[in-house]
């Protein structure tokens, strides 16, 4: 149970996006909504940790934490992938060596953990619905769009620390009307004129052609499997990125640090671990170039949700021109909202 008090829901946030306004400013600022945040959405939802191939033998393990839960992942003797919170364990590195090993004796409590698309969710809700279950519909158009996608590798991780609240950058995420502003290469990259979208409960789906191989952003060879970009998100806090070029995987991860804080942190899959030039040429365009100018949005934004000028907007619906509508925005707004104005 939740120390909070309960927080009252925003009377003009409306199932309709098109007469909907936004969540209130101080949703993006407020300590107490960050607190319900931690116990209503990450405790509930399912937490992207990493590759399934670094734990590909008894015994490897790999560490996350869920806001601020610390969890452990392990693969055990029988081949089994199995989460725990710590408890009063201290010596994960010794769990290959340790003798008829019973994680109860060390105060281990189980976290369920999931594996999708060669990757690794764990999920504190025992009582969650099943990560393939939600994720069905957008992980089958992902294999779509790359065939091999399951067994892409981890190449190359990238972190950075943003001064706004990581619901900021799901919005930012979810919208692309400002990409004709914010991201000219990207503009050359893809032909915003063949953008499509979907979506499920739990999930979207963004997918754009690229119609110019020399392009300012990266160049896209002939031979080159992947030619229509497809952008993904699972909610809360999970992107996925499929991009023209050689075949590959974008995650990206929307860490919440503070209220007004997040941990941006990308990892990028390939068919091998040691990128190719052409991979080398899209890793750094997206590291140099399209990061640094969505966080200089996320951040001017939160910014300007500070404004004693500013409480709530209302969202750009156009769903004859989807790129240029916000639906996506209002749909994870929702699932914010329903979430938080719940009581446990």
């Amino acid at each position: 149970m939740t120390d909070y008090e309960p927080i009252p829901a925003p009377e003009n946030f409306l199932d309709q996006a098109e007469h909907s306004w936004t969540l209130p400013a101080y949703w993006y600022t407020d300590s107490k909504i960050f607190g319900k945040e931690k116990e209503q959405i990450f405790y509930k939802n399912w937490w992207y940790v990493g590759a399934v191939h670094q734990l590909s033998k008894p015994g490897e393990f790999l560490t996350t934490t869920v806001v601020d839960q610390e969890i452990f992942i392990t693969r055990g003797e029988d081949n089994v992938l199995r989460a725990f919170y710590p408890g009063n364990f201290h010596g994960a590195r010794g769990v290959k060596g340790i003798e008829n090993f019973n994680p109860s004796d060390f105060g281990l409590v189980s976290v369920r953990v999931e594996t999708l698309i060669g990757l690794v969710f764990v999920n504190l809700d025992a009582n969650a619905d099943a990560l393939t279950d939600i994720s069905e519909s957008m992980v089958k158009d992902m294999r779509a769009y790359c065939p091999g996608l399951d067994d892409l590798v981890l190449s190359r991780n990238y972190e950075l620390q943003t001064a706004a609240n990581w619901k900021t950058l799901v919005d930012n995420d979810l919208e692309s009307y400002h990409s004709a502003v914010a991201h000219p290469s990207l503009m050359g990259l893809l032909d915003y004129s063949t953008f499509e979208v979907w979506e499920d409960r739990f999930t979207t789906c963004h997918a754009m052609t690229n119609s110019d191989p020399d392009n300012p952003a990266y160049k896209v060879g002939a031979e080159d499997s992947v030619k229509r970009a497809i952008y993904t998100w699972l909610w809360p806090n999970t992107a996925f990125f499929i991009a023209p070029g050689p075949k590959n995987l974008g995650v990206f991860q929307m860490i919440p640090t503070g209220p007004e804080s997040s941990l941006q942190r990308w990892e990028f899959y390939f068919e091998s671990e040691q990128p190719t030039e052409s991979e080398q040429a899209y890793l750094d365009w997206t590291i140099n170039t399209l990061i640094p100018e969505d966080t200089a949005l996320y951040e001017n934004v939160q910014h300007g949700l500070r404004s004693q000028g500013y409480s709530q907007g209302r969202f750009v619906i156009n769903r004859n021109r989807p790129e240029w509508s916000e639906h996506h925005v209002h749909q994870f707004q929702t699932l914010v909202h329903d979430a938080i104005v719940t009581e446990c």
